[in-house]
């Protein structure tokens, strides 16, 4: 189910909006029913609260994002040796992601380019400590260019440092996708 509170103020250049969630994951609900003869897993639920602003001009247009997630009985998939892909998909009891995301666009004729930084702080509620597989900071920067009735453009997605397991002395580098 989903509960969902929505403010919004809208003009011909900013957006301002808030928003509520509490949700039960569907593909987290999915997960579970396919492990659930597997291991004890319990499907996750979740409360989320966002909110930002958005102006759009006719060249550029800026975003800032600040959101809160407090989700029951996260699943991670974590590295074991009793299962043949390698991996136990786990319930983490109480986790908190937080984070900002700004961003921004530019039209340049037919060429668009697109930047946006984030900064999360996912943890463990219970211990405090990083919630594995997440990067506490994440650069995008891309370009489209169209042309006649097809875009054309690449990404750069450069994803910084994380855990590879629960108790945060697994380091992974960060790495970066094109």
């Amino acid at each position: 189910f989903i509960i969902k509170i929505l403010d919004i103020y809208n003009s011909p250049y900013f957006v301002v909006w808030r928003n509520l969630n509490h949700v039960l994951n569907g593909s987290s609900f999915t997960r579970f029913i396919s492990f659930r003869n597997l291991i004890n897993l319990q499907p996750e639920t979740n409360k989320n609260l966002e909110g930002g602003l958005h102006y759009e001009g006719s060249v550029y247009d800026v975003h800032l994002v600040e959101y809160q997630n407090k989700i029951q009985n996260l699943i991670i998939p974590l590295p074991c040796s009793s299962q043949l892909s390698g991996y136990c998909p786990t319930n983490f009891a109480k986790t908190q992601i937080t984070g900002t995301s700004l961003g921004g666009n530019a039209r340049l004729g037919n060429l668009t380019i697109k930047s946006s930084y984030d900064f999360t702080n996912a943890i463990d509620v219970a211990t405090g400590l990083q919630l594995p597989n997440r990067a506490k900071n994440t650069a995008n920067i891309g370009a489209d260019y169209r042309f006649i009735k097809t875009d054309v453009g690449a990404n750069l997605t450069l994803s910084g440092v994380r855990y590879g397991n629960a108790a945060d002395t697994q380091v992974m580098g960060g790495y970066g996708l094109l």
